[in-house]
C-alpha cells in the first residue's frame, strides 16, 4: 500500500493510500470519504439517467382492438 501523503481533489484534505478514481465529480484522485458520498452516488446518478433514457427508447406503445394502449419494451 502507498504510504504516501496525498491531498484529495475535490475536498483538498490530504489522505494516505491509493485514493480512489474522482471521475465524473472531477478529475484526479479523492479520499475514501469524497469517494463514498460524491463520487459514487454521481455514478449511480448517471447509471440512473441512462438506464431511463434507454428503456425509454426500447418502450412503445400498441393499441389493440379495443382502442387499449399496452406497452412493450423491446430488448
Amino acid at each position: 500500500m502507498s504510504r504516501e501523503i496525498k491531498k484529495c481533489c475535490i475536498c483538498s484534505l490530504e489522505y494516505i493510500g491509493y485514493g480512489n478514481n474522482a471521475t465524473p465529480v472531477k478529475e484526479g484522485r479523492c479520499c475514501d470519504v469524497c469517494n463514498s458520498f460524491k463520487v459514487v452516488p454521481a455514478r449511480m446518478d448517471n447509471l440512473m439517467d441512462m438506464m431511463r433514457t434507454t428503456t425509454k427508447n426500447n418502450t412503445k406503445e400498441k393499441k389493440d382492438g379495443k382502442n387499449e394502449k399496452h406497452t412493450y419494451r423491446y430488448d
